[in-house]
Protein backbone atom coordinates (compact mmCIF):
# COMPACT_ATOMS: atom_id res chain seq x y z
CA UNK A 1 0.00 0.00 0.00
CA UNK A 2 0.93 3.54 -0.31
CA UNK A 3 1.70 6.24 1.59
CA UNK A 4 -1.40 8.11 2.81
CA UNK A 5 -1.22 11.80 1.68
CA UNK A 6 -2.14 15.36 3.00
CA UNK A 7 -5.61 15.56 1.82
CA UNK A 8 -7.89 13.51 0.32
CA UNK A 9 -9.83 14.62 -2.43
CA UNK A 10 -12.47 12.26 -4.37
CA UNK A 11 -12.26 12.56 -8.00
CA UNK A 12 -8.66 14.13 -8.88
CA UNK A 13 -5.27 13.09 -9.96
CA UNK A 14 -4.40 12.78 -5.74
CA UNK A 15 -6.24 9.55 -5.40
CA UNK A 16 -5.52 8.48 -8.81
CA UNK A 17 -1.87 8.24 -7.77
CA UNK A 18 -2.34 6.19 -4.71
CA UNK A 19 -3.55 2.58 -6.74
CA UNK A 20 -1.57 3.09 -9.91
CA UNK A 21 -3.92 -0.22 -12.10
CA UNK A 22 -7.63 -0.44 -11.37
CA UNK A 23 -6.75 -4.23 -10.64
CA UNK A 24 -6.13 -3.59 -7.25
CA UNK A 25 -9.58 -1.79 -6.30
CA UNK A 26 -11.33 -4.93 -8.02
CA UNK A 27 -9.33 -7.20 -5.78
CA UNK A 28 -10.28 -5.55 -3.15
CA UNK A 29 -13.75 -5.51 -3.67
CA UNK A 30 -14.03 -9.19 -5.06
CA UNK A 31 -12.73 -9.85 -1.50
CA UNK A 32 -15.10 -8.00 0.70
CA UNK A 33 -18.30 -8.86 -1.43
CA UNK A 34 -20.20 -11.26 0.87
CA UNK A 35 -21.44 -14.12 -1.76
CA UNK A 36 -24.11 -15.22 0.69
CA UNK A 37 -26.08 -11.64 0.19
CA UNK A 38 -29.97 -11.95 0.35
CA UNK A 39 -30.18 -15.66 -0.09
CA UNK A 40 -33.03 -16.41 -2.44
CA UNK A 41 -33.24 -12.93 -3.99
CA UNK A 42 -29.51 -12.53 -5.06
CA UNK A 43 -27.97 -14.58 -7.71
CA UNK A 44 -24.37 -14.19 -7.93
CA UNK A 45 -23.67 -16.99 -10.93
CA UNK A 46 -25.91 -14.39 -12.93
CA UNK A 47 -25.64 -11.42 -11.52
CA UNK A 48 -29.44 -10.85 -10.79
CA UNK A 49 -31.14 -9.18 -8.10
CA UNK A 50 -34.99 -11.22 -7.71
CA UNK A 51 -36.87 -9.34 -4.69
CA UNK A 52 -38.75 -11.18 -2.31
CA UNK A 53 -42.33 -10.01 -2.64
CA UNK A 54 -43.43 -10.96 1.09
CA UNK A 55 -40.08 -9.20 2.37
CA UNK A 56 -40.04 -5.85 4.53
CA UNK A 57 -36.16 -5.38 2.95
CA UNK A 58 -37.28 -5.06 -0.31
CA UNK A 59 -39.08 -2.43 -1.86
CA UNK A 60 -41.90 -4.67 -4.14
CA UNK A 61 -45.05 -5.96 -3.44
CA UNK A 62 -47.57 -8.31 -5.51
CA UNK A 63 -50.38 -7.07 -7.88
CA UNK A 64 -53.39 -6.35 -5.93
CA UNK A 65 -55.44 -8.41 -8.47
CA UNK A 66 -56.45 -12.10 -7.15
CA UNK A 67 -54.71 -14.76 -9.07
CA UNK A 68 -52.18 -12.26 -10.27
CA UNK A 69 -48.92 -13.58 -9.30
CA UNK A 70 -46.63 -10.83 -10.89
CA UNK A 71 -44.97 -7.82 -8.74
CA UNK A 72 -46.36 -4.24 -8.73
CA UNK A 73 -44.21 -1.20 -8.75
CA UNK A 74 -46.35 0.12 -5.35
CA UNK A 75 -48.30 -1.44 -2.46
CA UNK A 76 -51.78 -2.25 -2.79
CA UNK A 77 -50.93 -1.39 -6.64
CA UNK A 78 -51.35 -3.65 -10.13
CA UNK A 79 -48.90 -4.66 -12.67
CA UNK A 80 -48.70 -3.36 -15.73
CA UNK A 81 -50.82 -5.74 -17.51
CA UNK A 82 -53.43 -5.91 -14.89
CA UNK A 83 -53.28 -1.36 -15.13
CA UNK A 84 -53.88 -2.01 -18.87
CA UNK A 85 -56.50 -4.82 -18.74
CA UNK A 86 -58.65 -2.65 -16.40
CA UNK A 87 -58.86 0.36 -18.19
CA UNK A 88 -59.35 -1.49 -21.73
CA UNK A 89 -62.44 -2.75 -19.49
CA UNK A 90 -63.60 0.24 -17.97
CA UNK A 91 -64.68 -1.06 -14.67
CA UNK A 92 -63.88 0.39 -11.29
CA UNK A 93 -60.95 -1.12 -8.86
CA UNK A 94 -63.82 -3.37 -7.07
CA UNK A 95 -65.46 -4.90 -10.23
CA UNK A 96 -61.86 -5.63 -11.75
CA UNK A 97 -60.82 -7.41 -8.89
CA UNK A 98 -64.40 -9.40 -8.72
CA UNK A 99 -63.75 -10.67 -12.28
CA UNK A 100 -60.35 -10.17 -13.45
CA UNK A 101 -59.75 -10.00 -16.86
CA UNK A 102 -56.01 -9.99 -17.82
CA UNK A 103 -53.99 -11.09 -19.91
CA UNK A 104 -52.46 -14.32 -19.76
CA UNK A 105 -48.60 -13.26 -20.48
CA UNK A 106 -45.27 -15.42 -20.14
CA UNK A 107 -43.91 -15.87 -16.75
CA UNK A 108 -41.38 -14.03 -15.12
CA UNK A 109 -40.28 -15.65 -12.62
CA UNK A 110 -38.04 -19.37 -13.25
CA UNK A 111 -40.20 -22.48 -13.28
CA UNK A 112 -39.96 -26.07 -13.89
CA UNK A 113 -41.93 -28.22 -16.85
CA UNK A 114 -44.29 -30.02 -15.01
CA UNK A 115 -43.55 -33.48 -16.83
CA UNK A 116 -41.86 -35.58 -14.63
CA UNK A 117 -38.11 -35.62 -14.19
CA UNK A 118 -37.93 -33.22 -17.13
CA UNK A 119 -34.43 -30.88 -17.08
CA UNK A 120 -37.02 -28.14 -19.46
CA UNK A 121 -37.67 -24.25 -18.45
CA UNK A 122 -41.26 -23.48 -17.58
CA UNK A 123 -42.68 -22.12 -20.94
CA UNK A 124 -46.99 -21.69 -20.77
CA UNK A 125 -49.61 -23.92 -19.26
CA UNK A 126 -47.04 -25.83 -17.16
CA UNK A 127 -44.87 -27.17 -19.66
CA UNK A 128 -41.24 -26.27 -21.32
CA UNK A 129 -41.03 -24.85 -25.10
CA UNK A 130 -40.45 -28.13 -26.30
CA UNK A 131 -43.52 -30.15 -24.74
CA UNK A 132 -45.89 -27.64 -25.60
CA UNK A 133 -44.64 -27.36 -29.09
CA UNK A 134 -44.85 -30.54 -28.83
CA UNK A 135 -48.49 -30.54 -27.17
CA UNK A 136 -49.95 -28.25 -29.91
CA UNK A 137 -48.37 -30.20 -32.64
CA UNK A 138 -50.42 -33.20 -31.34
CA UNK A 139 -53.47 -31.01 -31.55
CA UNK A 140 -54.26 -29.22 -28.17
CA UNK A 141 -55.68 -32.25 -26.25
CA UNK A 142 -56.49 -32.50 -22.61
CA UNK A 143 -52.99 -31.82 -21.14
CA UNK A 144 -53.24 -34.46 -18.01
CA UNK A 145 -53.18 -36.90 -20.74
CA UNK A 146 -50.25 -35.38 -22.62
CA UNK A 147 -48.17 -34.82 -19.47
CA UNK A 148 -49.24 -38.59 -18.51
CA UNK A 149 -47.60 -39.92 -21.97
CA UNK A 150 -44.81 -37.41 -22.59
CA UNK A 151 -41.55 -38.46 -22.22
CA UNK A 152 -39.04 -35.98 -20.41
CA UNK A 153 -36.43 -34.49 -21.79
CA UNK A 154 -32.66 -33.10 -21.31
CA UNK A 155 -32.38 -29.43 -20.35
CA UNK A 156 -30.32 -26.95 -22.36
CA UNK A 157 -27.97 -25.02 -22.08
CA UNK A 158 -28.52 -21.22 -21.13
CA UNK A 159 -29.49 -18.48 -23.81
CA UNK A 160 -26.57 -16.26 -25.38
CA UNK A 161 -27.26 -12.76 -23.31
CA UNK A 162 -25.05 -12.68 -20.41
CA UNK A 163 -27.63 -12.80 -17.16
CA UNK A 164 -30.01 -14.26 -18.94
CA UNK A 165 -30.22 -17.98 -17.97
CA UNK A 166 -32.53 -19.11 -19.27
CA UNK A 167 -32.57 -22.14 -21.78
CA UNK A 168 -31.88 -21.77 -25.76
CA UNK A 169 -34.80 -22.92 -27.88
CA UNK A 170 -33.47 -21.43 -31.28
CA UNK A 171 -30.72 -22.69 -33.40
CA UNK A 172 -28.77 -18.94 -32.68
CA UNK A 173 -28.62 -19.79 -29.07
CA UNK A 174 -31.33 -17.51 -27.75
CA UNK A 175 -34.15 -18.16 -25.50
CA UNK A 176 -37.50 -17.75 -26.52
CA UNK A 177 -37.90 -14.47 -25.37
CA UNK A 178 -34.96 -12.71 -27.04
CA UNK A 179 -35.30 -14.95 -30.06
CA UNK A 180 -38.62 -13.00 -30.49
CA UNK A 181 -36.57 -9.58 -30.05
CA UNK A 182 -34.21 -10.44 -32.67
CA UNK A 183 -36.89 -11.07 -35.22
CA UNK A 184 -38.92 -8.25 -34.55
CA UNK A 185 -35.73 -5.98 -35.06
CA UNK A 186 -33.78 -7.86 -38.13
CA UNK A 187 -33.76 -10.59 -40.09
CA UNK A 188 -31.38 -13.29 -38.01
CA UNK A 189 -30.68 -15.27 -41.45
CA UNK A 190 -28.97 -12.52 -42.79
CA UNK A 191 -26.72 -11.84 -40.03
CA UNK A 192 -23.20 -12.70 -39.65
CA UNK A 193 -21.47 -14.03 -36.53
CA UNK A 194 -20.46 -10.62 -35.73
CA UNK A 195 -23.03 -8.60 -36.32
CA UNK A 196 -25.24 -11.43 -33.85
CA UNK A 197 -22.07 -11.28 -31.30
CA UNK A 198 -22.76 -7.29 -31.50
CA UNK A 199 -26.50 -7.60 -30.85
CA UNK A 200 -25.79 -10.51 -28.19
CA UNK A 201 -23.69 -8.03 -26.08
CA UNK A 202 -26.00 -4.81 -25.90
CA UNK A 203 -29.18 -6.96 -24.92
CA UNK A 204 -30.27 -7.16 -21.15
CA UNK A 205 -32.10 -10.01 -19.54
CA UNK A 206 -35.69 -9.87 -19.24
CA UNK A 207 -36.65 -8.82 -15.56
CA UNK A 208 -39.91 -7.35 -13.91
CA UNK A 209 -40.40 -4.88 -11.51
CA UNK A 210 -38.80 -6.79 -8.67
CA UNK A 211 -35.73 -7.37 -10.22
CA UNK A 212 -32.27 -5.96 -11.68
CA UNK A 213 -29.45 -7.60 -12.92
CA UNK A 214 -25.36 -6.15 -13.11
CA UNK A 215 -24.83 -8.18 -16.07
CA UNK A 216 -23.64 -6.73 -18.65
CA UNK A 217 -21.69 -3.37 -16.83
CA UNK A 218 -17.67 -3.49 -16.80
CA UNK A 219 -16.33 -5.41 -14.43
CA UNK A 220 -14.84 -2.83 -11.56
CA UNK A 221 -18.65 -0.99 -12.08
CA UNK A 222 -20.44 -4.60 -11.11
CA UNK A 223 -18.68 -4.71 -7.95
CA UNK A 224 -18.89 -1.45 -7.13
CA UNK A 225 -22.20 -1.71 -7.47
CA UNK A 226 -22.46 -4.88 -5.30
CA UNK A 227 -20.26 -3.59 -2.72
CA UNK A 228 -21.92 -0.53 -1.85
CA UNK A 229 -25.54 -2.03 -2.50
CA UNK A 230 -25.00 -4.81 0.28
CA UNK A 231 -23.18 -2.20 2.98
CA UNK A 232 -26.09 0.21 1.86
CA UNK A 233 -28.72 -2.53 2.68
CA UNK A 234 -27.02 -3.31 6.42
CA UNK A 235 -29.30 -0.46 7.47
CA UNK A 236 -33.28 1.23 6.34
CA UNK A 237 -34.10 2.26 3.79
CA UNK A 238 -35.20 -1.47 1.96
CA UNK A 239 -33.61 -1.75 -1.43
CA UNK A 240 -35.60 -0.84 -4.36
CA UNK A 241 -35.16 -2.50 -7.78
CA UNK A 242 -36.75 -0.25 -9.47
CA UNK A 243 -33.93 3.02 -8.37
CA UNK A 244 -31.22 0.43 -9.13
CA UNK A 245 -32.68 -0.43 -12.47
CA UNK A 246 -32.86 3.80 -13.09
CA UNK A 247 -29.25 4.07 -11.70
CA UNK A 248 -27.78 1.28 -13.48
CA UNK A 249 -29.32 2.80 -17.14
CA UNK A 250 -27.73 6.31 -16.23
CA UNK A 251 -24.24 4.65 -15.80
CA UNK A 252 -23.82 4.05 -19.16
CA UNK A 253 -20.48 4.61 -20.53
CA UNK A 254 -19.08 5.21 -17.01
CA UNK A 255 -15.60 2.71 -16.63
CA UNK A 256 -16.07 3.28 -12.37
CA UNK A 257 -19.29 4.42 -10.19
CA UNK A 258 -16.58 6.54 -8.17
CA UNK A 259 -15.84 8.79 -10.78
CA UNK A 260 -19.40 8.68 -12.52
CA UNK A 261 -20.47 12.44 -13.23
CA UNK A 262 -22.84 13.25 -10.88
CA UNK A 263 -24.92 15.72 -12.59
CA UNK A 264 -25.49 12.88 -16.02
CA UNK A 265 -26.39 10.31 -13.35
CA UNK A 266 -28.73 12.69 -10.72
CA UNK A 267 -30.00 15.36 -12.91
CA UNK A 268 -30.92 13.43 -16.74
CA UNK A 269 -34.64 12.13 -15.82
CA UNK A 270 -37.99 13.66 -14.60
CA UNK A 271 -37.55 15.60 -10.64
CA UNK A 272 -39.41 12.73 -8.73
CA UNK A 273 -36.50 10.20 -10.24
CA UNK A 274 -34.13 12.53 -9.82
CA UNK A 275 -34.87 12.74 -6.32
CA UNK A 276 -34.79 9.28 -5.59
CA UNK A 277 -31.29 7.99 -7.66
CA UNK A 278 -29.73 11.40 -6.15
CA UNK A 279 -30.08 9.51 -3.09
CA UNK A 280 -29.08 6.25 -3.41
CA UNK A 281 -26.47 7.55 -5.42
CA UNK A 282 -24.71 9.73 -2.68
CA UNK A 283 -25.15 6.40 -0.54
CA UNK A 284 -23.38 4.41 -2.60
CA UNK A 285 -20.71 6.75 -3.62
CA UNK A 286 -20.13 7.08 0.20
CA UNK A 287 -19.50 3.73 1.17
CA UNK A 288 -17.30 3.11 -1.99
CA UNK A 289 -15.51 6.43 -0.73
CA UNK A 290 -14.91 4.46 2.80
CA UNK A 291 -14.58 1.56 1.28
CA UNK A 292 -11.49 3.02 -1.12
CA UNK A 293 -9.48 4.59 2.43
CA UNK A 294 -10.02 0.72 3.40
CA UNK A 295 -8.30 -0.08 0.52
CA UNK A 296 -5.68 2.36 -0.09
CA UNK A 297 -4.56 2.16 3.21
CA UNK A 298 -5.15 6.44 3.81
CA UNK A 299 -5.89 7.86 7.02
CA UNK A 300 -9.02 10.26 6.89
CA UNK A 301 -7.65 12.14 9.66
CA UNK A 302 -4.55 13.00 8.21
CA UNK A 303 -4.11 16.40 6.41
CA UNK A 304 -5.52 20.05 7.07
CA UNK A 305 -9.21 18.74 4.97
CA UNK A 306 -11.33 16.17 6.82
CA UNK A 307 -13.92 14.19 4.74
CA UNK A 308 -16.81 13.78 7.46
CA UNK A 309 -18.34 10.82 5.35
CA UNK A 310 -14.84 8.50 5.72
CA UNK A 311 -14.31 9.37 9.61
CA UNK A 312 -16.57 6.54 10.65
CA UNK A 313 -18.60 8.86 12.85
CA UNK A 314 -22.06 7.90 14.12
CA UNK A 315 -25.07 9.65 13.52
CA UNK A 316 -27.10 11.25 16.65
CA UNK A 317 -30.88 11.34 16.27
CA UNK A 318 -31.24 13.35 18.84
CA UNK A 319 -29.55 16.21 18.59
CA UNK A 320 -31.56 19.35 17.73
CA UNK A 321 -29.03 21.76 15.53
CA UNK A 322 -28.70 21.23 11.64
CA UNK A 323 -26.09 19.29 10.54
CA UNK A 324 -23.65 20.63 7.70
CA UNK A 325 -22.56 17.64 5.42
CA UNK A 326 -18.85 18.28 3.27
CA UNK A 327 -15.31 18.71 4.72
CA UNK A 328 -13.91 20.48 7.65
CA UNK A 329 -10.96 22.25 6.99
CA UNK A 330 -8.60 23.29 10.13
CA UNK A 331 -7.61 26.36 9.00
CA UNK A 332 -3.83 28.26 8.95
CA UNK A 333 -4.37 30.55 11.88
CA UNK A 334 -5.20 27.47 14.14
CA UNK A 335 -2.33 26.20 13.27
CA UNK A 336 -1.80 26.06 17.25
CA UNK A 337 -5.00 24.43 18.00
CA UNK A 338 -3.97 21.57 15.32
CA UNK A 339 -0.35 21.21 17.12
CA UNK A 340 -1.77 20.60 20.12
CA UNK A 341 -3.88 18.15 18.81
CA UNK A 342 -6.72 18.73 17.00
CA UNK A 343 -5.70 15.72 14.59
CA UNK A 344 -6.24 13.60 17.94
CA UNK A 345 -9.82 13.17 17.42
CA UNK A 346 -9.19 10.24 15.44
CA UNK A 347 -9.72 6.94 16.87
CA UNK A 348 -5.97 6.25 17.61
CA UNK A 349 -4.94 9.61 18.69
CA UNK A 350 -5.24 10.75 22.66
CA UNK A 351 -8.09 12.96 22.97
CA UNK A 352 -7.89 16.83 23.03
CA UNK A 353 -7.18 18.48 26.42
CA UNK A 354 -10.43 19.71 28.09
CA UNK A 355 -11.26 23.09 27.84
CA UNK A 356 -11.45 25.26 31.03
CA UNK A 357 -14.15 26.37 32.34
CA UNK A 358 -15.19 30.07 32.60
CA UNK A 359 -14.29 32.66 35.16
CA UNK A 360 -17.58 33.29 37.56
CA UNK A 361 -16.96 36.94 37.04
CA UNK A 362 -17.43 35.59 33.01
CA UNK A 363 -20.81 34.32 34.35
CA UNK A 364 -22.75 37.59 34.56
CA UNK A 365 -22.14 38.95 31.06
CA UNK A 366 -22.75 35.37 29.24
CA UNK A 367 -26.04 34.72 31.70
CA UNK A 368 -27.78 37.68 33.13
CA UNK A 369 -29.38 37.23 36.65
CA UNK A 370 -27.72 34.25 36.77
CA UNK A 371 -28.75 33.45 40.10
CA UNK A 372 -32.56 33.11 39.84
CA UNK A 373 -34.94 33.24 36.88
CA UNK A 374 -34.64 35.71 34.27
CA UNK A 375 -36.58 38.82 35.06
CA UNK A 376 -40.30 39.23 33.20
CA UNK A 377 -40.49 41.73 30.36
CA UNK A 378 -43.71 44.57 30.99
CA UNK A 379 -46.68 42.88 30.33
CA UNK A 380 -45.30 39.49 29.99
CA UNK A 381 -47.45 36.74 32.40
CA UNK A 382 -45.75 34.99 35.08
CA UNK A 383 -44.20 31.02 35.04
CA UNK A 384 -46.46 30.21 38.02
Amino acid sequence: MTAPVSCLLVGTDADQGLVSDDANWLQWLSAHTDAGWRPGEWDGSLWLFTGDLDSDRTAAWRCRTPGCTTAARGFNGRCSSCRRARAAAGVCEEEFDRAPRRRPTRPVARGGCVVPNCGGELHCRGLCFRHERAWRKAGGGPLEEFIAQARPLIGTEPCLVAGCGRERVTRRGLCRFHGNRLQRRCNPASMSHEELAAWVADEKPRISAHQFSLAGLPELVRFELLYALQQRDEAPPPLDPLQVRILISRLDGASSLRHADPEAVCESGGVQYNSAIKGLFRDLRRHLERAWTQCTGTDPYAGNVWRVELLDLQSNGSRRWTGHPGDRRLWPDRASLAARGAQGLGPQHPALPARAAPSAAGLPRRLPNAGGLRPRRPGQPGRG
